[in-house]
């Protein structure tokens, strides 16, 4: 499964200390399209549906034969499947990843990296761009609960890529010049950021993402 996020403004380089407020805007920026994407892919819909595994066996006989979906089975009022896109709570917040353990996932990046300086120019008055790309793998995954505690959004739920940066298998970045008229904040990109997600060991709960 492949698809593409955009995020347009500013993207200062970390240097040697963490920005999480900074870390906190952008994740909450792309959030509202990776919520879209749950809502109008096909492939999410099902996983929405039917991301379990199961737990138990048991014969199920659903009213009018129609098959309830997966995690809403239930025996004796104990489930028989195990939801797999639960949404993890941090404190008083909760999050969606999609690319998670528990699904199996990992995910390749392609970023097309478009900002004020010529290409190939890796540093800039905007930041080393190693720095400004782990500023950005930070925003993409769920924050730590002490980055939270400092930034708290103000949403109860945010959906993010992944749930760990450790869950990037490859990522490759492409410079290029952003061809906006110049402004007065060197740092602002325009960023393509191709997603493609891989499926590390298939099961019924996941053939829905290959």
């Amino acid at each position: 499964m492949r698809f593409h996020l955009v995020y347009s403004g500013s993207l200062r380089g970390s240097g040697n200390s963490r920005k999480p407020e900074e870390v906190c805007r952008i994740r909450r920026e792309l959030s509202g399209q990776i919520k879209h994407l749950w809502q109008t892919h096909n492939a999410l819909k099902v996983l929405a549906r039917e991301g379990a595994r199961k737990t138990g066996t048991a014969m199920v006989v659903a009213p009018q034969g129609i098959i309830p979906a997966p995690r809403e089975m239930a025996l004796n009022g104990h489930s028989l499947y195990e939801d797999l896109c639960y949404e993890i709570a941090i404190g008083e917040k909760r999050y969606l990843p999609l690319v998670r353990e528990s699904l199996s996932l990992s995910c390749e990046l392609k970023v097309l990296f478009l900002r004020q300086a010529d290409p190939g120019a890796l540093i800039s008055q905007g930041g080393d761009i190693d720095n400004r790309i782990k500023l950005l793998l930070d925003a993409l995954r769920m924050p730590d609960k002490d980055e939270q505690d400092r930034y708290p959004p103000e949403e109860d739920m945010l959906y993010c890529l992944m749930e760990s940066d450790h869950l990037v298998s490859r990522l490759d970045v492409d410079t290029d010049r952003l061809l906006f008229p110049k402004t007065e904040k060197p740092d602002e990109v325009h960023l393509v950021i191709g997603v493609r997600l891989n499926v590390l060991q298939v099961a019924p709960h996941n053939m829905c993402l290959l």
